[in-house]
């Protein structure tokens, strides 16, 4: 195998999708805790699906209201053009990879946060190990969101309980800014999203590379971030109600049954459901 490339360098990639102007607050909460890394080389790339130029500027308004300098480098702002209306969040994490240049990469949603070790974390665990990809636990924060800001109802640190390799085969329990993975280890033709997937795409990437690469979870034992779990149902598997909610429900069930593909195709699920290793 080739390796995508050989860098050396330690900065840290961190791709942010972002599609409405109208969640910016959600947004500056992401960004600032970037801004607030242990980590010295934390390089925000934000990834913007079709955006106006008068909405580009607000967003560029808004990454301004944080005194970004040196050592905590400005986002750098993609406007990604895409030739067809729809979801193209894939699409916006390959144009992350493609564009990014620091030998680490991490991905954050725009409504979720960081701690302020999580890349400090995860690098290291990435250096002991010699793995292509290291998780960090997760934690959620159950919320009610209003005009400016989120309510916080309840938090839950025990709502991903898996614990390896093994326990991911059966079912994600690594949400999408859990790990950090280095582009050294990995070829070309792997660092890649389905871009034909709109729903747990974040899973198959991690299914096709867990299979292939080395991978650490001993930095479970430590939170590296939250993820909000929205009362209105806007980041769960179907809204609570509403038009659209049968034909989320129907996107959905397609997805599981592509994974459920792929685990077979790769040879990590048995007939018995029982999960192999397949190192």
């Amino acid at each position: 195998m080739t390796p995508i490339m050989s860098l050396d360098n330690r900065t840290i990639d961190v791709i942010i999708r972002f599609h409405d102007v109208s969640q910016s607050d959600s947004l500056l909460r992401a960004l600032f805790s970037l801004y607030g890394q242990r980590y010295e080389s934390v390089q925000p790339r934000l990834m913007l699906q079709d955006f106006s130029t008068e909405n580009i500027e607000a967003v560029e308004r808004l990454i301004g209201r944080i005194a970004w300098n040196e050592r905590r480098r400005r986002p750098l702002v993609h406007n990604c053009i895409v030739a067809v209306a729809g979801d193209h969040r894939a699409h916006l994490i390959n144009e992350g990879f493609r564009t990014g240049q620091g030998r680490y990469i991490a991905i954050l949603d725009y409504d979720d946060v960081v701690y302020g070790h999580a890349y400090e974390h995860l690098i290291f665990r990435l250096e002991t190990s010699n793995a292509a990809v290291a998780f960090g636990r997760i934690a959620v924060k159950h919320v009610y969101p209003l005009k400016h800001y989120e309510f916080v109802q309840s938090t839950n640190r025990d709502a991903f309980k898996g614990q390896g390799l093994s326990d991911l085969f059966r079912d994600n329990f690594c949400p999408i800014h859990s790990f950090v993975i280095d582009r050294t280890k990995f070829a070309a033709e792997d660092l890649r999203f389905d871009e034909t997937m709109t729903r747990l795409e974040d899973y198959d990437f991690l299914l096709r590379t867990c299979a292939k690469y080395p991978s650490d979870f001993d930095g479970l034992d430590r939170y590296v971030g939250t993820y909000y779990w929205r009362a209105d149902g806007s980041n769960t598997i179907q809204p609570y109600q509403g038009p659209e909610a049968q034909e989320n429900q129907r996107h959905w069930d397609l997805a599981r049954e592509r994974i459920e593909v792929l685990k077979k195709n790769l040879g990590i699920w048995s007939r018995q459901g029982d999960c192999q290793n397949v190192a």
